[in-house]
């Protein structure tokens, strides 16, 4: 039976009742949980530049503590990932090497990092065609598919975008001033 007003949500008394069916009910708590921003879908982590530049950059703040947090989540990136993280730092951030050869040690020891292959290659074409992105970004996308990671950390695309139904991307900025 129905809960009464203000005891709880009568979500869960109409799934276990069997009110609705449970194909609809899947339905409902997936749209529920997009709706509130929760991830609903299982696997790994990934990230993409944006972030190592933030947690790596100079300036100190609530961006640079998030993308901090981000990494600590995750375990997996893509070779990508890492190159454009190195053009940024040396060319625009202005890194010198030594530097540099920190961060990169530090990806090393910390992520699996994944290489391009023709499968990716053969993927960042498909998705490139698919959804406009540029061929780069889409390279980073068919690595964490390729790679079976279920999201992407990134400000560069549309949070809670789902690609090729296997991929959120979350924007972890999205909620910051």
């Amino acid at each position: 039976m129905f809960q009464e007003p203000g005891k709880g949500s009568h979500l869960p008394t109409l799934l276990s009742n069997r009110l609705i069916p449970s194909s609809i009910s899947t339905i409902l708590i997936y749209l529920i949980l997009i709706i509130i921003g929760a991830n609903y879908m299982t696997g790994k982590p990934t990230l993409d530049t944006n972030i190592l530049i933030y947690a790596f950059g100079r300036k100190d703040d609530t961006r640079k503590q998030v993308a901090k947090e981000i990494i600590k989540k995750c375990n997996i990136i893509s070779l990508q990932v890492v190159n454009e993280t190195v053009y940024v730092l040396l060319k625009k951030l202005k890194f010198q090497l030594p530097e540099v050869d920190t961060v990169i040690q530090f990806m090393k020891q910390k992520f699996v990092i994944c290489d391009l292959n023709i499968a990716v290659l053969d993927q960042t074409l498909k998705i490139t065609a698919l959804y406009g992105f540029s061929f780069w970004d889409s390279m980073i996308l068919a690595s964490a598919l390729n790679n079976n990671c279920s999201v992407l950390y990134s400000e560069d695309f549309q949070h809670l975008q789902i690609i090729e139904s296997k991929l959120q991307i979350i924007n972890p900025f999205t909620n910051l001033p």
